[in-house]
């Protein structure tokens, strides 16, 4: 039977701990993860009625967007804090629970990218690209084992810049090297120092590929010991990052805007701010969740329209005649990208069920 820790892998290869902000929690709450996976929820919160639907259908294994845990836990007890009864009961249920939380919101196909899909967006790009998460990774070695780390690279997606695959750089040059008595080395002798004519392989991946990376490199070298060197980026990375902006495939007015809003997230009500005076909308910038702080990138790339949740009177205020902002709720913004995430983990795992909750864990409520 597939383990509960494959499930997870699956998502992780969708979006990676490896990105989440550093205040996050993402990542396994608690539970066996090499236990059997005999059913997956996924929703948007973990909740005392989420648990009890889980447990109904016979899934061991609950995948929520917010994390249950934010604070070190002092200790689990039924007669503790919210937090502390949810996970006690799970962990006596044999329910794991896992968090996908800013690592969704970043990666393209996540929150963001989602709500832009729900209201035609086209043209997307992130609107906030994330700087420091790519390195430099290069190897040294003979041509043939460079061609071979080269394919093994490529066939694993590590090359890959934007919408160009199979990006590399390859220059060639004479290597040297001496061999100490205790070496075994594949070509040259100890204690003389030969020359061979080698390479230099190099690729731009994200950072939290490179150990994926070298593992492949050094198993494809026929040295005893590879060279290689890993070097940090400050170049933005366009594929991870906050938010995404792209343009209706047609201009709307205001109030035809506000309703497609409404009727693609689900919205019982919207609060918004008329914005500048435009006769219409045509560039929308979106992000799920409590983003109003990216307000400042949707201005300064000329979006019509910034569309997120939980905005406050004055930051309405303060984005007042630069656009018009809109707030469709949290909850809102983000639940459709829990249903797609389940839907692109259902079509890995064919052997179990994976599920989204059928019960709505927003606890606002409009009169």
């Amino acid at each position: 039977m597939t383990k509960i820790a494959e499930v997870l892998q699956a998502v992780n290869n969708i979006c990676s701990e490896k990105i989440q902000e550093k205040w996050d929690n993402s990542g396994l709450q608690w539970g066996d993860v090499n236990e059997p996976c005999t059913g997956a929820t996924f929703s948007l919160d973990v909740t005392l009625e989420v648990i009890d639907e889980a447990i109904e259908n016979g899934c061991n294994l609950i995948v929520a967007h917010h994390p249950l845990i934010f604070s070190p836990l002092k200790h689990i007890s039924k007669s503790g804090n919210e937090v502390e009864r949810l996970a006690y009961y799970c962990i006596q249920k044999g329910i794991a629970v896992y968090a996908a939380h800013t690592n969704w919101d970043k990666v393209k196909e996540g929150v963001s990218w989602v709500m832009a899909n729900r209201i035609g967006l086209e043209n997307t790009k992130i609107l906030c690209p994330e700087s420091g998460t790519l390195c430099n990774v290069k190897v040294l070695g003979k041509s043939a084992d460079l061609q071979s780390i080269r394919n093994a690279w490529f066939d694993a997606g590590l090359a890959q810049i934007g919408e160009y695959s199979n990006c590399s750089f390859t220059m060639e040059g004479w290597g040297t090297f001496c061999p100490s008595e205790k070496a075994s080395p594949t070509l040259g002798s100890a204690n003389r120092t030969h020359f061979e004519r080698e390479g230099a392989l190099e690729i731009c991946i994200p950072k939290a590929k490179a150990t994926v990376a070298v593992q492949i490199a050094k198993e494809k070298s026929s040295y005893e010991t590879l060279a290689y060197s890993v070097i940090p980026l400050s170049n933005d990375n366009d594929e991870i990052g906050f938010g995404c902006i792209g343009e209706l495939k047609e201009s709307m007015g205001l109030e035809d805007f506000l309703t497609l809003c409404k009727e693609q997230y689900g919205c019982k009500a919207i609060r918004y701010n008329p914005g500048k005076e435009i006769n219409a909308i045509k560039k929308v910038a979106v992000c799920g969740g409590s983003a109003v702080d990216f307000v400042g990138s949707a201005i300064a790339q000329k979006a019509d329209a910034y569309i997120t949740a939980d905005v406050k009177y004055h930051q309405f205020t303060m984005a007042d005649k630069a656009l018009t902002l809109v707030d469709v709720g949290h909850y809102e913004s983000e639940i459709w990208a829990m249903e797609y995430l389940s839907a692109l983990i259902s079509e890995k795992f064919h052997n179990f069920a994976v599920r989204l909750t059928t019960i709505n864990t927003n606890s606002v409520r409009h009169f």
